[in-house]
This record gives structure tokens, sequence and C-alpha cells, in this order.
């Protein structure tokens, strides 16, 4: 089963922003694929900081 992870920089984006990246990167792997993959997909995001190394 496909798995998705995205992770953002934190506070950049909104959460609806974030369902919205999750929800078009579903639909893409969907358009390669196929409808049936939707429902067998995985899903996860997350904030990460940056540091100023």
């Amino acid at each position: 089963m496909p798995f998705i992870q995205v992770k953002v920089i934190e506070n950049v984006f909104s959460d609806d922003q974030k369902q919205e990246i999750i929800r078009n990167l579903t639909d893409a792997l969907v358009g390669i694929e196929g409808e049936n993959m939707r429902a067998v997909t995985w899903r996860a995001g997350r904030g990460a900081r940056l540091s100023a190394n």
C-alpha cells in the first residue's frame, strides 16, 4: 500500500493548505495507479523547523 508523507516548514501553511497538499498528492497517485489506490493509501503530514546551521 502506498504511503504519502508530507513535511512542510512549520508555521508557513495553514491546516487547510496542508490538507489540500495531501489531497492533491493523493489525487496525483490515484491518477497514475487508478481509483482503487485511494482506499489503501496512507497519508501523514507534519511541520518541520528550519535550523540556521
